[in-house]
């Protein structure tokens, strides 16, 4: 009778494992944020800063499972990255500061892959792509860039020389071509806004194939109208470059 007993304990127990819903496959990735302050700082300000730092730590995520990146596919940036809260259902600020007017925000954030996964419905990021063609190749070293105007050749190179590729010129093995505009923005006080718009794009020597695009935007505060637009340039080429190279990170 005990055995019985036990038996139907271990089957009642089966079945309610069985029935148990199984985990959502999680990860907790780190991202940072910016925004620049004005002279008033508002809760907005704090807010821009988050959402860059939510949107970084959704692409971190994607590329674990070889998703697209914000910019790659205007579907998935509908399905994904216009609806952040659905793929992350824990956050929390592990720092926050200001310098020179920018509040850096940094976010632990808990990511859903599950639900990233199914939202993405089999589509590929650009990188993973290229990661499959080059198969066991080792991955590029050698990088040319051209930059217009030419002083962003220069934001470009370091960000690529900082993650391990070394400038070349007719022995590239990676083109990197950037291009820049600046505009000058509304006047904050006593300060001038300039805003810029970058596009950088790397494209395999061999057979010109693009590797993968990014466009970004900044604006920057700067008491002289025109170093406001020569900053936020430098700035909007600092983030395509450092992006450019994660997404082609080895």
């Amino acid at each position: 009778m005990r055995m019985m007993k036990n038996v139907s304990a271990l089957a009642a127990l089966a079945c309610m494992l069985a029935a148990a819903p199984a985990q959502a496959r999680r990860t907790t990735v780190s991202a940072i944020g910016q925004a620049q302050i004005g002279p008033h700082r508002t809760p907005l300000v704090r807010a821009q800063a988050i959402n860059q730092a939510l949107r970084r730590a959704l692409e971190k995520a994607a590329e674990l499972i070889g998703g697209p990146s914000e910019g790659e596919d205007p579907a998935a940036d509908k399905l994904v990255y216009d609806r952040l809260a659905a793929f992350v259902p824990r956050t929390a600020v592990i720092a926050e500061r200001v310098e020179d007017r920018v509040l850096t925000v940094e976010l632990s954030v808990d990511v859903d892959l599950d639900a990233l996964e199914a939202a993405f419905g089999g589509r590929r990021g650009v990188a993973a792509a290229w990661m499959n063609v080059r198969n066991d190749e080792r991955a590029p070293q050698r990088v040319a860039i051209s930059a217009t105007p030419a002083a962003l050749e220069a934001v470009v190179a370091s960000a690529f020389v900082d993650a391990g590729y070394r400038i070349a010129g007719a022995d590239a093995e990676l083109i990197v071509v950037v291009r820049g505009s600046a505009r000058p923005g509304a006047r904050d006080g006593e300060l001038w806004a300039g805003e810029a718009r970058v596009e950088a794009q790397l494209v395999r020597a061999r057979d010109r194939r693009p590797v993968a695009t990014i466009a970004q935007s900044a604006t920057q505060l700067h008491a002289d109208r025109d170093a406001a637009q020569k900053n936020a340039l430098v700035e909007a080429a600092r983030l395509a470059a450092a992006e450019l190279t994660r997404k082609v990170d080895r």
